[in-house]
């Protein structure tokens, strides 16, 4: 398609018609020639021109702002029984990235829960505690 654009507007360019009826002028660089062929001659071989010749490449988009790398989340360990999950405490920050970077997909990967017994100094109970981390990975849209 880019090849048929790229001729069409060649010809447009450089194909006016003559003064004279039947007649048309090409011109090139700063030469001017006037041909005596009918129009479907020219557009014919325009088309082997555009069928023998290499393609263009289309447009390139502009490459836009490079992908973050986003920092892991890790809530620490905090104290156990409040029926909460890594869910619980990543999705603020996720949600925060999606805000921040709207251009790119952002991805959240949930890593496993750790989990450990603490005794507490105060008391002699022994408290469970829970480590919940997750990874960020932003993408184009």
């Amino acid at each position: 398609m880019n090849l048929i654009s790229f001729y069409l507007g060649l010809a447009t360019w450089y194909l006016r018609p003559s003064s004279q009826p039947g007649k048309f002028r090409i011109g090139v660089g700063g030469m001017t020639i006037e041909v005596d062929v009918p129009a479907f001659f020219i557009v014919a071989v325009g088309l082997v021109l555009m069928y023998i010749s290499p393609t263009f490449p289309d447009p390139i988009k502009p490459p836009g702002p490079p992908v973050p790398q986003l920092a892991d989340y890790d809530s620490g360990f905090v104290d156990g029984g409040k029926n909460r999950s890594t869910r619980d405490y990543c999705d603020p920050q996720w949600e925060a990235y999606k805000k921040q970077y709207p251009d790119f997909t952002i991805e959240k990967i949930e890593l496993p829960e750790e989990g450990r017994k603490v005794d507490k100094s105060l008391t002699d109970l022994r408290v469970q505690q829970y480590r919940y981390r997750c990874k960020f990975v932003a993408t184009r849209k």
